[in-house]
C-alpha cells in the first residue's frame, strides 16, 4: 500500500471534516468516499458514480453504530486509515463492471427467429391463415419463400 496517498487522504479529511463535521456519515453507516488514486480499495455497498462507459467506484461503506465515533478511529492516523482501507471487499471493479454493461445494454435486442421457413412452417401456420395469404401473395410466391427465407423474413414479408 503506497502510504503517501493514504497520508494524502488523511489530510484531506482532516481539513475538510472541520468545515464539514457529518462528512462521510450517511445514517447509521458511514460511507467514505475515495479519491481515484485509492478506488482500488472501493466496495460495491457504496454503490457507483457515473453510467454507462463512465461508471466508476465510489468508495467504502460500512453499517455502524455510532457513524461519528467509528469515522473518528478509521481518521485517527495515516495507519488506522490504511487498516480500514485493507479491510475493504475491494469488490467494486465487478460490480462497476455489471453497471456498465446493464447500461450499455439499455435498448432490449429484437429476438429473431432464424430456422428456415420451410422448417418452421407449421409454427407459421399457427399465426395466420394460410388460405388469406395465398388469396392476397398468391401460392407460388408463398411456396418460394418459404424455402428460402427464414422465419423471421417470411413474416416480415408477409406483415405477420
Amino acid at each position: 500500500m503506497d502510504m503517501t496517498r493514504v497520508t494524502q487522504f488523511w489530510k484531506h479529511y482532516q481539513t475538510k471534516s472541520t468545515t464539514n463535521p457529518n462528512l462521510y456519515v450517511s445514517g447509521n453507516s458511514i460511507n467514505v468516499i475515495l479519491p481515484n488514486n485509492l478506488l482500488e480499495y472501493a466496495n460495491a455497498a457504496a454503490g457507483h458514480s457515473g453510467f454507462g462507459a463512465g461508471a466508476r467506484a465510489r468508495g467504502i461503506r460500512r453499517s455502524v453504530d455510532n457513524p461519528k465515533r467509528a469515522l473518528a478511529e478509521i481518521f485517527e492516523s495515516p495507519q488506522t486509515l490504511a487498516e480500514f482501507l485493507q479491510s475493504s471487499e475491494c469488490n467494486a471493479d465487478e460490480y462497476v463492471e455489471t453497471v456498465r454493461r446493464r447500461h450499455l445494454n439499455i435498448a432490449p435486442r429484437a429476438k429473431t427467429d432464424e430456422r428456415s421457413a420451410d422448417s418452421a412452417f407449421k409454427d407459421i401456420l399457427a399465426k395466420v391463415n394460410i388460405q388469406d395469404l395465398i388469396v392476397r401473395f398468391g401460392k407460388e410466391d408463398l411456396m418460394r419463400s418459404r424455402k428460402c427465407l427464414t422465419v423471421n423474413e417470411f413474416e416480415l414479408r408477409y406483415g405477420i
